[in-house]
């Protein structure tokens, strides 16, 4: 991918081309989870380089949710993230930057640094962040906010172990995903998210279910568990499985 032009791919959907098997480098290596994870079609993505110039916003930059990246701008973000490309469906639409919470500013914002940046396509007041986002944080990040952890050192340590359930492995990185509800509040987010734990951070794709009762959550979780939860077979569920799927790590 000369210099990076940007390693932004918009892919147009569940494809026949994508209802493949699994190539050696993205079969779950344990226990697999309901969702499997679907590479996207190579020739949708390669096809559909984006080639805006930096002057150029991915999205609407008067969009009231989060801030729409320039293309310069997100492929500085990846970097960060440690993520080389990605695979995004045209249905998520472009990348915003949620919060980028550091400790660069003086004085700083926070211990350690979170990142997450989410989708137009998945903007949803009652989310906070959207429906779906990419998350990266440090270990030891802290902020004076509240926020959802998505790994710690230990999943680190169970990931090399190869004792965590549901592991995968995109590109050669191993990871696992794991159903998560989120902080209760009126109402509580359920989540799948895949978590690519690396030795100081973390880089989890997440995307909710949906928002439950409080009281309901744990049947939820169950069911998402079991494979049994409707949600599961949504095709925002496809096309997260295809994103998570299309990732190259530096």
């Amino acid at each position: 991918m000369t210099t990076r032009r940007l390693a932004l791919l918009l892919a147009c959907g569940v494809l026949a081309s994508c209802q493949q098997p699994f190539p050696s480098g993205m079969r779950p290596s344990s226990t697999p989870p309901p969702l499997q994870l679907l590479p996207p079609s190579p020739s949708e993505c390669a096809g559909q380089l984006v080639t805006q110039s930096p002057a150029e916003p991915l999205g609407d930059p008067g969009l009231p949710f989060g801030h729409a990246l320039f293309v310069e701008r997100f492929t500085d973000y990846l970097n960060i993230i440690g993520v080389q490309s990605l695979c995004i469906p045209r249905e998520f639409g472009g990348p915003v930057l949620n919060v980028d919470w550091n400790d660069l500013d003086d004085p700083p914002l926070a211990i350690g640094r979170m990142i997450s940046i989410g989708f137009e396509g998945l903007a949803e007041g009652a989310y906070g962040w959207g429906r779906g986002y990419i998350v990266y944080s440090t270990y030891d990040f802290e902020v004076g906010s509240e926020y959802d952890t998505f790994a710690t050192r230990e999943d680190l340590l169970a990931t090399r172990s190869r004792s965590i359930p549901r592991m995968i492995t995109v590109d050669g990185v191993d990871g696992f995903t794991r159903f998560k509800a989120g902080r209760p509040l009126d109402t509580q987010a359920v989540y799948i998210t895949y978590v690519f734990p690396f030795d100081g951070h973390y880089v989890a794709a997440v995307l909710s279910l949906g928002l439950y009762d409080p009281t309901e959550v744990d049947d939820v979780l169950l069911q998402t568990e079991e494979g049994r939860h409707p949600q599961l077979h949504s095709s925002d569920v496809s096309l997260f499985g295809q994103l998570v799927s299309s990732i190259q790590f530096e």
